[in-house]
């Protein structure tokens, strides 16, 4: 007895053509950007080198990977060029111009 169309054992598909195996799992793309930085601080803390300091109220900070941070506090806190902090900082709550550099107002600091 002839087996009706459609209904085949073969791997012919209905249209004729051979059905193709499971094709074989993608890999998702590249991650592209930047990486990490080399002294990455989690949220509200950086950390560099001073590279204007003196009594404020404006300073600026330099971290491994050359960003720069214009930092602002008008407490007359007092930082040493060339030395090395991690600080503690937070957005500026008015707009302050203490050069170039990413602006933050500075919170608080440790010198390493």
């Amino acid at each position: 007895m002839p087996t009706p169309p459609g209904s085949s054992d073969s791997p012919v598909a209905p249209s004729g053509r051979t059905a193709s195996p499971t094709p074989p799992p993608t890999l998702p793309p590249p991650k592209v950007g930047p990486s990490t930085p080399s002294d990455y601080r989690a949220g509200d803390i950086i950390a560099g080198r001073v590279v204007k300091g003196g009594s404020g109220p404006c300073y600026a900070v330099v971290n491994d990977d050359n960003q720069r941070f214009a930092l602002h506090n008008d407490s007359g806190l007092v930082l040493e060029e060339g030395t090395y902090i991690t600080a503690t900082v937070a957005p500026l709550r008015a707009k302050i111009d203490c050069g170039e550099g990413t602006p933050y107002a500075l919170v608080s600091f440790k010198r390493q």
